[in-house]
């Protein structure tokens, strides 16, 4: 196992690639000893979950809005699989709807950065 592999991963998910990019560059910059996992889509954040599931990530960073399977979805899907106590998701989003945010709280996101 390397030495990479010994840490936990953090997870980004967004479905632009420009700023899953841009989140996964700026997490590397901080020079984390844990690897970053850059997905594009809920629907992979999920499968990636599942295959994972004895190695859960230490963070989960996470787009809102996202097409067909939405941020409130996974979060749904983290729920049902009894994961969510054990992995923080920190939302992020440039949407400032107070329904839809209540609503990711109200699922078990940590918090929302807008």
């Amino acid at each position: 196992m390397t030495e990479e592999e010994s840490h936990p991963s953090i997870v980004v998910v967004d479905d632009s690639a420009e700023d899953l990019s841009l989140v996964g560059r700026l997490l590397r910059q901080c020079n984390l000893m844990n690897p970053v996992v850059a997905l594009a889509s809920g629907a992979e954040c999920i499968k990636w979950l599942k295959a994972n599931s004895s190695r859960l990530p230490v963070l989960v960073l996470m787009d809102l809005i996202m097409y067909p399977t939405s941020g409130l979805d996974v979060l749904k899907a983290m729920k049902q699989m009894g994961i969510l106590d054990a992995v923080p998701v920190i939302m992020l989003s440039g949407i400032r709807d107070v329904k839809v945010i209540h609503e990711g709280y109200q699922l078990g996101a940590k918090t929302f950065l807008i």
